[in-house]
């Protein structure tokens, strides 16, 4: 038998061509907008992940800043008792002095918030969301750059603290040990507004409420 190919029939007018053209278009944008549903239900899964890591963060960081706060109130009622002793250094009731105990502090866990922001999901999360957690980070750098001032100053204060214990009777390391408990007392009240500043804002974020930007203890 003789072999009869079967060429494609021309297209006859535009009419024809148009429409074949505009089967092509709606084929094309019919897979782009699967593409794209797909892509928003897989967007919206990585936020409610997100959403639920910090929320569950910051309920674990309450635990976290209920220790802080106690460590720093008992570590204020040490520099008071240690106050109370120098007697303004009129009259320094030495054997009562005792060294201060370090003060042990934890750091507010942030890595749900690191997380999303290291994964670029910051622009999926809602603003208000965002905008929050920006403001709670800020409060968890105040809280470790407390920590660092803390350890100087119990350094400074047990120094002198230790001379006196130790028989020194120079009324310039009396004066230089109670300056050295005052400055350290003013830390440690600072690091107590800036945890209880981090509590208000957590609870917010935990309600799901707008933090304002004037709590965030660092202004």
């Amino acid at each position: 038998m003789p072999f009869h190919p079967h060429l494609p029939k021309p297209l006859h007018g535009w009419r024809e061509f148009l429409g074949e053209v505009g089967i092509i278009v709606i084929g094309v944008l019919i897979a782009l907008g699967a593409e794209q549903g797909v892509e928003a239900v897989h967007h919206r899964s990585q936020v409610h992940t997100a959403t639920e890591k910090l929320r569950a963060e910051s309920i674990e960081n309450r635990k976290v800043i209920e220790f802080d706060l106690g460590s720093l109130r008992n570590a204020i009622a040490e520099v008071d008792e240690d106050v109370a002793a120098l007697n303004n250094c009129r009259r320094p009731r030495t054997a009562k002095l005792r060294p201060l105990s370090f003060v042990n502090i934890l750091v507010p866990s942030d890595k749900a918030w690191t997380g999303i922001r290291d994964r670029a999901l910051l622009p999926l999360m809602p603003d208000q969301l965002a905008d929050g957690y920006w403001k709670i980070q800020a409060t968890v750098d105040g809280i470790t750059g407390r920590s660092a001032d803390m350890d100087r100053g119990l350094d400074r204060a047990n120094g002198a603290l230790g001379s006196l214990r130790g028989g020194a009777t120079d009324p310039a390391i009396c004066d230089e040990a109670l300056l050295a408990l005052n400055q350290l007392k003013e830390v440690l009240q600072g690091s107590i507004a800036i945890d209880g500043f981090f509590e208000l804002n957590n609870e917010r974020a935990i309600r799901g409420e707008v933090l304002d930007a004037t709590k965030t203890g660092l202004n």
